[in-house]
């Protein structure tokens, strides 16, 4: 979350300060995870989510990069419903 976020603002780096930099996008990246039903997941790595969580990440990381227009092809396929 925090790449897609800090994509959005143009700025890369390795830096010590990048490292204070990208934290300063953790609670946009939590929101966005809450949003999305993998708020008690953001410590997961994405390799390790369930295909239809992978699903929901991407959904994630492109609203992070805040699109004018967000075209989706059967975005719920795979993901199960809740109960």
């Amino acid at each position: 979350m925090r790449i897609a976020l800090q994509r959005k603002r143009g700025r890369r780096s390795t830096s010590g300060a990048a490292v204070a930099y990208c934290a300063s996008f953790d609670p946009r990246a939590r929101d966005l995870l809450g949003q999305v039903g993998l708020g008690d997941f953001r410590d997961t790595l994405a390799a390790e989510l369930s295909y239809g969580r992978k699903r929901a990440l991407e959904i994630a990381t492109t609203l992070a990069l805040e699109p004018e227009l967000m075209l989706l092809d059967e975005p719920t396929a795979g993901m199960a419903t809740r109960t």
